[in-house]
């Protein structure tokens, strides 16, 4: 959903039709999809953050 929606530009209703769901579906799985990559990306930062506190410096 998310890379056919937000990277390829496809609308909500021929990302449907492509994948055989209805457009809510479509509209409920983009929400999730967005929801944990900001999750991960959030995660992410925090992760570094710690290495980079722990990390002595020259």
């Amino acid at each position: 959903m998310f890379v056919l929606h937000d990277v390829e530009g496809h609308e909500h209703e021929e990302v449907a039709r492509l994948l055989g769901c209805s457009v809510g579906t479509s509209k409920s799985q983009l929400h999730k999809a967005r929801m944990k990559l900001r999750t991960l990306l959030t995660t992410g930062k925090k992760s570094r953050r710690r290495v980079m506190a722990r990390t002595p410096t020259a």
